[in-house]
C-alpha cells in the first residue's frame, strides 16, 4: 500500500514500473506544495528587496529622489498627479512606444517630487532599473575624473527602462556643459527608451537665448517627451509656513 500525508491524506508516492521492477518515487502531498509556495513567495520577496536596493544604490545619483513617492503626495494639484498615476499604469505601453514627459513650471511646483514618484513607483511596484539625478550630476558622472565611469554610464542610459534628468537649465551654460548634455541625451535618443525632464522652464523658454547646441538639445527633447506644466503654490513655501507655525 503507497504511503499518505497523515496531515492531508494525499499520496506521497507514485509507483512507476521500469522492465519486471516497479520503482516507488516521491510525490509531493498539499502540504509539502503549499510549504514550496511560502517559500518560493519568500524567496521573490527577498530577491525584490534586495533589486530595489541596487536599483537605488546603481541609479539615484542623489538620495533625495528616494524619499518622493505617491503616497507622500498632499493631492493639492490632484489633477497633475492622476494623469502621472496614470502614466505608470500605462508603463509597459510607454516604454513600448519611447513617451517620455518634459515636466516643467514655478520653483517649488512639484515637479522634481513627481519625476521622482514616478521613478518610485517603478522601483518598487515594477522592479524596473531606473536612472535618475539632476542635469549636472549626469555631466560630472559622464565626464567627470577624466572620463572614469563613461562606459558604465552610457550603459546605464542606454539600457535602464527609464531616464529622469532633473532641474534641466539651471546647469552651467558653457560650451562643455552644452556639448555633455547634447550626447547624454542623443545617447538616450538612439536607445529609443523614455526620458522624463523637469524644468523650469517651458521648452518653449528653455535655452531661449542659445547657439546651435542649445538648439539641438530642444530639437531632441521636443522628440522624446510630451510637456506638462506643473503649476502650484510653491510647496517650499507652504512648508516653511508650517514651520513657522
Amino acid at each position: 500500500m503507497r504511503n499518505r500525508c497523515p496531515i492531508c491524506g494525499e499520496l506521497t508516492e507514485y509507483e512507476v514500473k521500469v522492465g519486471d521492477e516497479t520503482l516507488h518515487l516521491h510525490r509531493a502531498c498539499a502540504c509539502e506544495r503549499e510549504e514550496k509556495a511560502k517559500d518560493d513567495a519568500k524567496h521573490k520577496s527577498i530577491e525584490k528587496a534586495e533589486k530595489a536596493r541596487d536599483i537605488i544604490n546603481d541609479g539615484y545619483l542623489n538620495m533625495k529622489f528616494v524619499e518622493w513617492t505617491f503616497e507622500k503626495d498632499d493631492l493639492t494639484n490632484e489633477k497633475t498627479t492622476n494623469r502621472l498615476k496614470n502614466y505608470c499604469s500605462k508603463w509597459d505601453e510607454m516604454k513600448k512606444k519611447n513617451i517620455g514627459l518634459y515636466l516643467f513650471g514655478n520653483t517649488g511646483s512639484g515637479k522634481t517630487f513627481y519625476a521622482s514618484a514616478i521613478a518610485n513607483y517603478l522601483r518598487k511596484e515594477l522592479n524596473e532599473y531606473v536612472l535618475i539625478g539632476s542635469s549636472s550630476a549626469f555631466v560630472q558622472e559622464m565626464f567627470g575624473d577624466f572620463g572614469r565611469n563613461r562606459k558604465l554610464m552610457e550603459y546605464k542610459i542606454t539600457h535602464y527602462p527609464l531616464m529622469v534628468i532633473d532641474d534641466l537649465g539651471t546647469e552651467s551654460r558653457s560650451e562643455f556643459n552644452m556639448s555633455s548634455l547634447e550626447q547624454i541625451i542623443d545617447l538616450r535618443l538612439g536607445a529609443n527608451l523614455p526620458l522624463i525632464v523637469t524644468s523650469n522652464y517651458s521648452p518653449k523658454d528653455l535655452y531661449a537665448d542659445g547657439g546651435l547646441l542649445e538648439e539641438r538639445i530642444k530639437s531632441r527633447l521636443s522628440e522624446m517627451c510630451v510637456p506638462l506644466v506643473v503649476t502650484k503654490e510653491d510647496r517650499r513655501k507652504g512648508k516653511a509656513v508650517e514651520r513657522s507655525k
